[in-house]
């Protein structure tokens, strides 16, 4: 072979290497195409550790106070939880940026086994739609004290776990009643979520103080852990979750508001997102998350025959309402009760999703063609949790 050859087969292998690190960087090489049953090196091994924030904490504008029937009162929380004017940098944390906002388009996917449409982000006409958990009237100061104390109080578990639970997980739980006792709510919500994936085994053990923490911090419109959102004249609720990495549903039930009448001056609780999800096949369960720390668990559905994927994926499109079309070409409209994907669904790619199911009976089984299947009212609180491009990691 002569020199010049020599040159030219280097030249082209330096360029080859060269072109696939720029396809890998650039993140044109996306997991969300990985074939089913092919498992990702990538292991989801969370430290419960947030990015610090760089975003200034907001100014609030002057404004005209509300009227007396209007004004939220103060809310009452537990001694030393941060409130809307005291973020601590652990409580500012969650509002980190994650990525810019991407707008949600009507459209129309056709998928090879699973075709649907829908309502994606629609606005409701009445929210008195939604359904009866959001609606809880909030608890006074007395009440989510002792609420909060008891919810996240040492109870054994039904089965006796006694036997496994170790020095070190004890040592840890102890540590977290005594941060619960001293009302630091967000931090013992931390090291909860960081025994969460460290020590999956122990769940049980811990899980009723995980619940208890998360809902107060991620599904009660108070106390605030960061800076409140003072709605302006003329903002739109879409906007401000825009801005925030959620949706609008999502923010609309945790302030219990209509997002069609938003009152300038009005405070909103808000959390920097987006949440992501974790689904893990062997457990039937999906998790919620914001940076590792844990939100919410549910019980799900996969695809038999190991046709699940597996990998970093992301929800590439929301549909509410999704239109479904069989293998044979019948179109089911999407609130038809006959319509297999539910009241929601959220595309991963390559006619993989994640949505709800008329056989209730199949959570907790692998019956799906590959998709992941919740109970419909959890479809409806996961899709309201995600946005477009949140990160969904399947493992086995």
């Amino acid at each position: 072979m002569s020199p010049w050859k020599h040159v030219r087969l280097i030249q082209a292998l330096a360029f080859w290497g060269l072109s696939c690190g720029f396809i890998l960087t650039s993140g044109w090489a996306a997991w969300q195409f990985a074939k089913p049953g092919t498992l990702v090196e990538w292991g989801f091994v969370p430290t419960g550790e947030l990015i610090g924030a760089e975003t200034p904490p907001e100014t609030p504008v002057p404004y005209k106070p509300l009227p007396q029937a209007e004004a939220t009162a103060p809310f009452a929380s537990l001694p030393h939880v941060p409130g809307a004017a005291e973020a601590t940098p652990e409580g500012t944390a969650l509002m980190t940026a994650v990525g810019e906002q991407e707008h949600l388009q009507h459209s129309q996917l056709g998928l090879a086994s699973e075709r649907m449409s829908g309502t994606q982000e629609a606005m409701p006409g009445n929210l008195h739609e939604i359904p009866r958990r959001y609606q809880r009237k909030p608890l006074s100061r007395d009440q989510l004290s002792s609420s909060l104390v008891q919810q996240v109080s040492f109870q054994p578990p039904a089965e006796d776990l006694t036997a496994q639970i170790s020095d070190s997980l004890t040592t840890s739980l102890a540590e977290v009643d005594g941060l619960l006792k001293a009302g630091e709510t967000l931090k013992a919500h931390k090291k909860l979520s960081q025994l969460y994936w460290s020590e999956p085994a122990s769940r049980p053990v811990f899980q009723q103080r995980i619940e208890a923490t998360a809902q107060v911090i991620f599904e009660q419109a108070e106390p605030h852990f960061v800076p409140a959102y003072t709605i302006q004249p003329g903002d739109q609720l879409r906007k401000i979750a825009g801005e925030h990495k959620l949706s609008w549903e999502y923010l609309a039930r945790l302030n219990r508001i209509d997002p069609r009448r938003l009152q300038a001056g009005k405070k909103l609780k808000v959390i920097r997102g987006p949440f992501s999800a974790h689904v893990s096949l062997s457990r039937f369960e999906l998790t919620i998350h914001l940076q590792s720390y844990f939100v919410k668990k549910y019980s799900v559905g996969i695809g038999k025959d190991r046709s699940s994927p597996q990998g970093k994926l992301a929800v590439l499109e929301k549909i509410a309402d999704p239109q479904y079309t069989d293998p044979e070409g019948r179109v089911i409209e999407g609130k038809d009760p006959r319509n297999p994907l539910g009241p929601r669904w959220l595309d991963l790619g390559n006619s993989y999703g994640i949505h709800g199911t008329i056989e209730p009976e199949s959570i907790g089984k692998a019956a799906s063609r590959g998709c992941i299947r919740l109970q419909n009212d959890d479809a409806i609180e996961v899709y309201d949790f995600l946005v477009k491009g949140s990160e969904v990691v399947i493992e086995p």
